[in-house]
């Protein structure tokens, strides 16, 4: 709906209409003014007589009481009294029904009716008093004060201009903001039609606005229907799947139990065959009477026992694919100092190794050549001397392994090293091929070998 019921404003501009507004307002103002001032003209009209019979019965009362039987005082005073009232056109006293005293001006002509008021005073006889009023000479002095009808119509002209003025500005910025809700709406609605009526215009846009946002509400919602389906199904597929790992989860849990049991029941049957390989050995070794020979089977001996104490690990361990080599090399070197205690009491052994953990072939590797190495020092470095050392240090450098065996025995006057014994020539070949690493030897009051490998 616009500003006016009419359909012949139904599509005019705001502007327009609230021109038209000021103008029948500023009409409605001129109009009630008039009549005000209208009805107070004729209210002090009816109440400036009243004033002027009251004051002019009281004086004439007065009059009377002073100049009682004194008519010519008397009528001088009642001229007197005329003249100070000049709208009174005559004055007249009556006793007993006849009139004994008068005061009038002749050759008076009225353009409207006078006005008669009679009163009658309480003396002896009883005065009757006539006064007669020139009706226009109170009209000319009412028009004056009472009724300024040019301030009424400068006030209303001055009223519809700053009304004008108002809408003019106020409008511009209607227009303005009517302009740009149009713009913004249409790229919503391209169906919205413009009009030059700003309220219809911006009906029409909040109409265009509401039905757009239903729009967007519903199919909102619709989307909202399709996500929560979509995400029922996905939660029951999720739910399904996660019941489905769970039970694998489970199925693999007992499937590594079953393996550890199982890999520890081959590190246990490994470490018994090879004790048992090497219980024999050490049996046979017992029965040969040559020193040489017999020295050959405790090497073999001692190198299945190397292998054997990493299945031992590996059984008492909780993984299967890392080797501790600091206990490892300490059971080593234990197992070497046994062998050895009876021929080498004088000889110490000490072990030094930090908190590594290497991969099982690795780890079979530097046990060998541990073994390999410390078995030399203690037959051949100590042979003149009665007291040594044997030294055996393993760490990590800058992700390099390095392992040192070291022993204070004698300097290797001939040779090299690799032509004393088989196992010399088998460090170098397990270092070359086994561990892709370098072995470094150092030949001053003892032997020091440095054995370095990617870990």
């Amino acid at each position: 709906m616009g500003l006016f019921p009419p359909p012949l404003f139904r599509h005019t501009s705001l502007t327009f209409r609230l021109i038209l507004l000021g103008i029948g307002t500023v009409f409605i103002f001129t109009g009630f003014h008039i009549f005000h001032y209208t009805s107070q003209h004729q209210h002090l009209k009816a109440s400036y007589i009243q004033q002027i019979v009251q004051k002019n019965i009281q004086n004439i009362t007065l009059l009377i009481q002073m100049h009682l039987e004194k008519n010519d005082e008397l009528l001088v005073l009642l001229r007197r009294l005329q003249l100070k009232n000049p709208e009174i056109f005559y004055i007249g006293l009556s006793q007993e029904g006849r009139e004994y005293l008068h005061v009038s001006l002749e050759n008076e002509t009225f353009s409207s009716p006078p006005l008669h008021a009679t009163h009658t005073l309480e003396t002896l006889p009883p005065t009757t008093v006539r006064i007669i009023i020139d009706q226009d000479k109170i009209n000319t002095q009412l028009t004056e004060p009472f009724l300024p009808l040019y301030e009424i119509f400068l006030l209303s002209g001055v009223s519809l201009l700053f009304f004008l003025g108002g809408v003019f500005f106020g409008t511009r910025s209607l227009r303005t903001f009517t302009q740009t809700l149009f713009e913004k709406t249409r790229k919503k609605d391209a169906s919205l039609h413009y009009t030059p009526n700003e309220a219809l215009l911006i009906e029409r846009c909040f109409a265009s606005l509401v039905r757009t946002n239903e729009t967007q509400q519903t199919r909102l919602e619709m989307l909202n229907l399709h996500f929560e389906e979509l995400i029922e199904a996905k939660t029951f597929s999720l739910k399904a799947e996660i019941k489905e790992k769970n039970e694998s989860q489970k199925n693999l849990e007992i499937s590594n139990q079953e393996k550890t049991i199982l890999l520890k029941e081959v590190h246990h049957r490994v470490k018994n065959n090879l004790a048992v390989i090497a219980g024999l050995i050490r049996m046979q070794s017992r029965r040969i009477a040559d020193s040489k020979t017999k020295s050959l089977f405790v090497d073999l001996q001692n190198r299945i026992k190397t292998m054997e104490l990493i299945h031992t690990d590996l059984y008492t361990s909780k993984t299967f694919n890392k080797i501790n080599m600091k206990h490892y090399l300490a059971s080593l070197a234990q197992n070497l100092n046994k062998t050895f205690s009876e021929e080498c009491e004088s000889i110490t052994f000490f072990v030094s190794c930090d908190e590594l953990l290497l991969e099982i072939d690795q780890a079979i590797t530097c046990g060998q050549l541990v073994n390999e190495l410390v078995t030399n020092a203690f037959k051949h470095a100590f042979k003149e001397k009665e007291e040594g050392h044997i030294w055996v240090a393993m760490k990590e450098v800058e992700g390099m392994i390095e392992l040192r065996i070291e022993d204070s025995g004698k300097s290797i006057q001939e040779g090299t090293p690799q032509s004393f014994s088989l196992g010399l020539s088998l460090v170098h070949e397990l270092t070359k091929y086994q561990l892709k690493g370098k072995v470094k030897v150092q030949n001053e009051g003892g032997l020091r070998y440095t054995i370095t490998f990617k870990k």
